[in-house]
């Protein structure tokens, strides 16, 4: 998954296949979370969808609380899918 802060920042996000149940119900596409005790590890090459070095991992600690109201909004227009001749 992509996260972006609220500078617009992106960066890649990986919840485990054992956790996947744990936040799947949680996570809601275009909406905003306060995320809390995440793990930030070096990105794997191999599986990088960013220039970003670094991705989030979602641990059995981390808390997600859903923001009713936020000041910014998310810029759609930073988002492009290559294919993969683009690449």
């Amino acid at each position: 998954m992509l996260l972006i802060d609220e500078n617009s920042a992106v960066i890649q996000g990986f919840v485990n296949v054992n956790r996947q149940f744990m936040f799947k119900q949680c996570l809601i596409e275009r909406s905003v979370y306060r995320l809390r005790r995440l793990d930030v590890t070096r990105s794997n090459p191999n599986f990088r969808m960013l220039d970003a070095s670094f991705s989030i991992w979602f641990n059995n600690g981390t808390s997600l609380v859903k923001k009713t109201t936020f000041i910014r909004s998310i810029p759609t227009e930073l988002f492009r899918f290559l294919t993969w001749s683009e690449v």
